[in-house]
């Protein structure tokens, strides 16, 4: 075959592929709701009208809610009850630190608990007790949890 004949054979096969392309991207992209179209659920007025009702409703139970607790707020219940003495202060707990670099923190004594929350070099906590080679402590923050002996040095 001349080199002419193969040139207009692979031109007219290059051209069918770009024309079914074409028309295949087009069918494709009928059946899809473009962004911000009327039939995108996102903005359809509907879907926004449902929600909106919705949430005025909400706001409505909520201020309902808000204004019968400032009510019951405003009237004074009365007193019956003796007075209550202030409690005692709890004792003072033994303090330590962290001597590990990163160390976890754990839900009971053991490697087999889960990990509360991580701890670093330095960190103080208070001692709660002890079991088996492990401190049950309470960090600053609140956090309770347990720790390895060797990775806490009790002061």
């Amino acid at each position: 075959m001349p080199k002419r004949v193969h040139s207009l054979l692979l031109a007219g096969i290059v051209v069918a592929v770009v024309g079914v392309g074409i028309f295949v991207g087009r069918q494709a992209g009928a059946a899809v709701n473009d962004p911000g179209s009327q039939g995108d659920p996102l903005v359809a007025r509907s879907y926004v009208d449902q929600k909106i009702a919705a949430i005025l409703d909400r706001l409505t139970n909520l201020e309902s809610a808000v204004a019968s607790l400032q009510k019951a707020q405003s009237q004074p219940a009365p007193s019956t009850a003796a007075p209550v003495s202030a409690p005692a202060p709890a004792p003072a707990l033994k303090q330590g630190s962290v001597s590990g670099i990163y160390v976890n923190i754990r839900s009971g004594p053991g490697l087999n608990n889960r990990i509360v929350t991580t701890a670093g070099r330095g960190m103080g906590a208070g001692v709660l007790g002890s079991q088996n080679g492990w401190y049950n402590i309470k960090l600053s923050n609140g956090t309770v949890g347990w720790i390895a002996g060797w990775l806490f040095t009790v002061q």
